[in-house]
């Protein structure tokens, strides 16, 4: 595999996971449910943890894990972020919690 194949994919792979790492942020300030709550958090430091072991390869390989390319923007708007933007589904969210 090539070099800029290999960057390519890892920047993907961490526009993914920052992403869910936002998505689980903010679903716990919405649960309400105590066992819901407990499985968000499981699944937040999974996450954050996947954010931290491709970190750690942008490190060793040398790459800048805020570079920019087709692909991880078109991560930023895949067709489910696009759709949670539309949505609103985090704003909804955060209203939710503040109006609860």
């Amino acid at each position: 595999m090539k070099n800029a194949q290999v960057t390519e994919l890892l920047l993907q792979a961490l526009e993914t996971e920052l992403g869910g790492v936002q998505v689980y942020k903010t679903a716990l300030k919405c649960a309400q449910n105590e066992d819901l709550h407990e499985e968000l958090t499981k699944y937040l430091a999974q996450t954050t943890h996947h954010v931290e072991v491709v970190r750690g390869l942008f490190a060793d390989l040398g790459l800048d894990p805020e570079a920019s390319s087709p692909g991880r923007d078109v991560g930023r708007w895949s067709p489910l972020w696009r759709w949670l933007w539309r949505a609103g589904l985090l704003k909804q969210l955060n209203w939710s919690r503040q109006n609860a």
